[in-house]
């Protein structure tokens, strides 16, 4: 949004206090436009209903077009004016529908990579480590949220005990909106995060690491990594979607996130 702001300005020639004025309406735009996304995208990510999976970036595609017209149609309105007769550089309808489809066309670029066709997958059939850390795991079923989710995962998820603690492990197959950090997951079930600096286990190396508390339950202390096949590690969702979008090669990745009763 605050791209296509400054090319509109510079192509109607605003001067620079409208052009501060646009580039704040596109920041107010972007944050709207995200707000009725996210509130959109809750009933998918819930699984309240099933939605393809291009759903994600569809709906912001969807909310950036009008967003986009409303910034083509106020650069329209402040277009500086020639000295010279008053008569502006006269950029008509056919130009602004181009550069609408040039925008659109980029936003849905994603289509092209990071998503299998269909948004189906066969089911992945993966067997789980039977310890961690010197610990023997115990399987623990899914929940029927869980199940839900699994089905539309694009890989499988496995949740074990492990001594007073649970570990989850998400074998994931390709780039996806789906896998969600520790923290958000936490935060959706009313806990109170507080980020750590990441640190080291031996032999396990770098974890990210929150404290979790709710109410007046125990606290917890909630650990996170991404492996991919090669031994590169992740502590960023972020950084790793990037990372696993434009290199698909270096999948499957496996996220590990290890919850435990902080120590007393």
């Amino acid at each position: 949004m605050l791209f296509a702001a400054a090319f509109l300005a510079a192509r109607f020639g605003l001067r620079w206090g409208r052009t501060v004025l646009l580039m704040l309406v596109a920041g107010g735009l972007a944050l709207v436009a995200n707000g009725v996304r996210a509130t959109v995208l809750f009933f998918p990510e819930a699984g309240l209903v099933e939605w393809p999976h291009w759903t994600h970036e569809g709906t912001g595609v969807v909310l950036f077009l009008p967003c986009l017209g409303l910034l083509m149609w106020l650069a329209g309105q402040w277009e500086r004016r020639s000295e010279l007769g008053g008569v502006g550089s006269q950029v008509g309808l056919g130009w602004m529908v181009a550069f609408g489809v040039v925008c659109a066309g980029v936003a849905m670029t994603w289509g092209l990579q990071g998503e299998a066709p269909g948004g189906t997958m066969e089911k992945v059939q993966v067997k789980w480590p039977e310890s961690f850390r010197g610990m023997p795991l115990e399987p623990l079923p899914l929940s029927v949220r869980e199940e839900h989710f699994a089905a539309g995962f694009p890989g499988a998820l496995g949740r074990f005990r492990c001594g007073e603690g649970e570990v989850i492990f998400r074998r994931v197959e390709r780039a996806t909106r789906m896998l969600h950090s520790a923290e958000d997951c936490f935060k959706a079930a009313g806990f109170e995060m507080k980020r750590q600096s990441g640190q080291a286990e031996a032999g396990d190396g770098l974890w990210q690491v929150w404290k979790a508390r709710r109410g007046e339950e125990r606290e917890l202390v909630v650990c996170e990594q991404i492996r991919s096949a090669e031994g590169d590690l992740f502590t960023d969702v972020s950084a790793w979607y990037w990372r696993a979008l434009r290199h698909p090669e270096e999948g499957p990745w496996t996220a590990v996130t290890w919850v435990r009763f902080r120590p007393d």
